[in-house]
């Protein structure tokens, strides 16, 4: 015998009757290890519901009955709800599956906050509740509710809502050179990475901003994206393996292991997509145009001070150089000039020299002439080598003092002071004078031993 629940899409194959049941009376009889036992089969779910609902109503019929019955009923339903849709935006949501328009925030999505989620799941849990439903209406759909709650369960949860929001329908589109080059590149460029800090992990996304911006927000707006951390997600799709249809734990991780290799490429792409949208944003940004140019011009003018500072310094060191030179110049001829002067003044000198030994040597021989006539009265007697070793020892000017100084009294002590002088004799000889004390009053004048310039 065969029972068919066609609500309940079912078939349940049980023992032939005995000869004795009644199918109006009798209940149903199965095996229940192995021993025959009665058994009375209720039906669930919705087909309960239904069954309930006829029952209410008097109405007693067979199962083929029941289902002819119901199929209508549904039709009626599925009708009624259809007509109710246009007027009623809570039976609209019937078989919705995007959880942004179950919570009736669809016009915000992933920029809704947590705060705007939670008052919007407030508001439509309140209208969608079976309670609420029950009161309004005979029949009780808590479809809704469910989906309600399933939705408010994926967006209150952060890892679930990213998960969510990243299998969301997104324009991944960039910009081609061409369109770059427009002069509409704030219109452009604003709206496309406007649409992509939906991915930023930080709230604070800077703008594109304008024409007026200062360079520094600009630097970082691009400084910014290019170091930009997603949260986005990615699924293989139709590509990805699924785990279940796995035979045996290797086949597992090896699926696991081709998904996250799939996963990786695609996070790999989408990195590449934003650096190169970066980029060509940068590339034709008119604010980063003009401040290159700014500074090429700036670079320049820097270059042309740096080239006129070099040219300067080069000729103030050719002046220094120059100057240097001719000091140097300058000094070797005064030395060379001072050289030709002294060998000049040496030449007078020595000229006048030639011309006062023969009168030296002639006053110390008659001093010689007169001591060896009388010895007594005449004790100065210089001795001839000693007047040779004057006259090629002695300088002009000591000629002269000396030659000055025999022409009066103190002539002897000078003589003798002369050749003390030139360690000729030490200063205890008195060299044949009276005493000590006319050395000692000789002594009082030296001689210095010094050049003179003598005028030609």
């Amino acid at each position: 015998f065969f029972c068919l629940f066609s609500l309940l899409n079912m078939v349940l194959m049980l023992l032939a009757p005995p000869t004795e049941w009644n199918p109006d009376t009798d209940h149903c009889i199965s095996s229940m290890s192995g021993y025959p036992a009665t058994k009375s089969i209720e039906a669930a779910g919705q087909a309960h519901f239904d069954l309930v609902v006829l029952r209410s109503q008097g109405k007693y019929h067979d199962h083929t009955e029941i289902k002819i019955e119901v199929t209508q009923k549904e039709e009626v339903k599925s009708s009624t709800r259809s007509d109710q849709a246009s007027s009623n935006p809570i039976i609209s949501l019937y078989g919705e599956s995007d959880y942004y328009k179950l919570l009736n925030i669809g016009h915000l999505r992933w920029k809704a906050t947590e705060k705007e989620i939670k008052k919007a799941y407030r508001k439509m849990i309140l209208n969608h509740h079976p309670d609420k439903q029950a009161q309004a209406q005979d029949e009780v759909d808590d479809e809704v509710f469910k989906s309600i709650s399933a939705a408010y369960d994926c967006l209150s949860n952060p890892e679930k809502r990213r998960a969510y929001d990243s299998k969301d329908p997104f324009d991944d589109t960039v910009p081609s050179e061409h369109e770059a080059r427009s002069e509409e590149f704030f219109e452009l460029f604003s709206s496309v990475f406007e649409r992509n800090s939906k991915w930023s992990i930080l709230n604070d996304v800077p703008k594109l901003g304008n024409m007026d911006d200062d360079i520094e927000s600009v630097f970082n707006f691009y400084e910014f994206w290019r170091n930009f951390k997603s949260w986005r997600e990615f699924s293989a799709g139709e590509e990805e393996f699924d785990l279940e249809e796995a035979e045996c734990r290797e086949e597992k991780r090896w699926m696991e292991r081709e998904n996250k290799k799939l996963t990786k490429k695609m996070k790999k792409e989408e990195n590449g997509r934003l650096i190169y949208l970066v980029n060509l944003s940068y590339k034709y940004d008119p604010r980063i145009i003009n401040w290159k140019e700014e500074q090429e011009k700036e670079k320049l003018r820097k270059k042309a001070e740096r080239k006129a500072a070099k040219i300067r310094r080069r000729e103030e060191a050719n002046r220094e150089a120059r100057e240097e030179q001719e000091r140097k110049e300058a000094e070797a001829k005064a030395i060379e000039e001072k050289k030709e002067n002294e060998a000049k003044q040496r030449a007078i000198e020595n000229k006048q020299i030639r011309k006062k030994r023969p009168q030296l040597r002639k006053i110390c021989r008659l001093a010689r002439e007169e001591h060896d006539s009388d010895p007594i009265n005449n004790p100065f007697n210089p001795l001839e080598e000693h007047v040779e070793i004057l006259c090629k020892e002695m300088n002009l000017k000591q000629f002269n003092v000396l030659i000055k100084s025999l022409q009066n009294e103190n002539g002897p002590s000078s003589f003798r002071n002369m050749i003390i002088e030139y360690n000729v004799i030490t200063p205890d000889d008195s060299y044949g004078l009276n005493s000590l004390e006319e050395d000692k009053e000789a002594d009082e004048e030296p001689i210095p031993n010094q050049t003179v310039m003598v005028e030609q």
